[in-house]
C-alpha cells in the first residue's frame, strides 16, 4: 500500500457530510447515542474467556507524549508521614504513628489516554451540531458539548492492526491509513465495523515513541494515522468512536489540513476521538473484537477526559 492519502471506498468526502440536528438540535452526546442497551448486550455476549486487556499508558511526568504547550503531567504530594502535626490534633484525633498519604495531580485534560469531548474542536466558528465556538469560555469552559455529557460506554470494540495488516512491525512516521488500509485489516483479521463499534486502530507508533523516549530523544512529529478517506471510512460504517495508538487519531501533519480529520468526524459526525491509546498487548494476542468499556470523568465544561479504557474478550 502506498503512504499517500487514497481516494477509495463509496460515499462523498465526509468534510461534505453532517449529522446536525441528527439527534436534535439539543444534543451534545453524537455518535454515542448509537450506544443503546441491545447493543451493549450484543457486545456483552460476545465475551467468552474474561480476559482483561488495558488500553491505556501511564500518568508520569517522564517518557510519554506531551506537547510542550500542554506540558507534562506531575503528581505532587500533599500529605505523608512526614506531615504529623497535620493529623495527630484535638480536631482529627489520630493517635501517633497513624494519618494518611494524599496527592494532588495537575495535568492537561488532552495529556495521556483521553477522549475528546466534542467542544474540542471548531471550524468556520461552529462545534458540534452547530452550536457556537464561543460558547466554550475561559473560566467556565464548554457551555456546550462539555465531556460531562458522554456519560459511560459499554460497546463492541474492534481493533484493527493496520502495521501487520500491511506486512509492517509499525506504519512509517509520514504514513497515511487509508479507506483500503482498514479494508485490509478487517479482511486479515475476518472481521467487520459494524454500525455503533468502537474501532481501535493500531499504527505502532506509541512503541516507537516509548523507545526514542528511553533513549532521550522523544519525538511527537510527524506521526501516521488516518487520512481523509479512512474517515469516510468510519463515517460510512456509523461508528460510536474511534482511537488510535497516536497523539491524533489522524496523522501529523494531517492529510487534508489542520484537524482535518477531527473536522470531519469529531465536529461534522459526533465521533469522539480517543488518543494516546496502547494496542500492542492486544494486537499480539492476536484479538480483533471484544467488549470495549470506557467512563469518561464527569467534568464539567471539560474539553476532554482521561479514561482507562479496557477490552473484555
Amino acid at each position: 500500500m502506498t503512504s499517500t492519502p487514497q481516494t477509495g471506498g463509496v460515499g462523498t468526502d465526509p468534510l461534505g457530510e453532517s449529522a446536525r440536528g441528527r439527534w436534535g438540535e439539543e444534543d451534545e452526546r453524537g455518535a454515542l447515542n448509537l450506544l443503546t442497551p441491545e447493543i451493549t448486550v450484543t457486545a456483552a455476549h460476545a465475551v467468552r474467556n474474561g480476559r482483561i486487556y488495558r488500553l491505556d499508558i501511564p500518568i508520569q511526568h517522564d517518557e510519554t507524549p506531551a506537547w510542550e504547550y500542554r506540558g507534562a503531567a506531575h503528581r505532587l504530594t500533599l500529605s505523608t508521614s512526614s506531615d504529623p502535626d497535620l493529623f495527630e490534633n484535638p480536631a482529627w484525633g489520630a493517635p501517633p504513628g497513624t494519618g494518611a498519604n494524599e496527592d494532588m495531580l495537575f495535568l492537561a485534560s488532552h495529556n495521556g489516554t483521553h477522549i475528546d469531548a466534542l467542544s474540542h474542536v471548531f471550524h468556520d466558528n461552529t462545534m458540534y451540531n452547530g452550536f457556537p465556538a464561543d460558547t466554550f469560555r475561559p473560566h467556565s469552559g464548554a457551555g456546550r458539548n462539555g465531556v460531562q455529557r458522554f456519560g459511560p460506554v459499554a460497546t463492541r470494540g474492534v481493533v484493527l492492526d493496520i502495521p501487520r495488516a500491511l506486512g509492517f512491525e509499525a506504519l512509517p512516521a509520514d504514513y497515511v491509513i487509508s479507506y483500503e488500509d482498514l479494508e485490509a485489516a478487517e479482511a486479515r483479521q475476518n472481521t467487520k465495523v459494524q454500525v455503533a463499534d468502537a474501532v481501535l486502530i493500531r499504527t505502532g507508533w506509541m512503541e516507537k515513541f516509548f523507545e526514542s523516549a528511553r533513549a532521550g530523544a522523544p519525538s511527537l512529529y510527524p506521526q501516521p494515522g488516518i487520512g481523509l478517506s479512512a474517515a469516510r471510512f468510519l463515517a460510512e460504517r456509523d461508528v460510536a468512536l474511534v482511537g488510535s495508538d497516536n497523539s491524533a487519531v489522524e496523522g501529523l501533519p494531517s492529510d487534508g489540513g489542520f484537524l482535518a480529520s477531527h473536522i470531519a468526524l469529531e465536529l461534522k459526525r459526533g465521533i469522539p476521538f480517543m488518543e494516546n491509546l496502547t494496542l500492542e498487548e492486544v494486537c499480539e494476542a492476536g484479538v480483533s473484537t471484544g467488549l470495549f468499556i470506557i467512563s469518561p470523568l464527569s467534568i464539567t465544561g471539560a474539553s476532554a477526559s482521561p479514561i482507562a479504557p479496557f477490552l473484555v474478550t
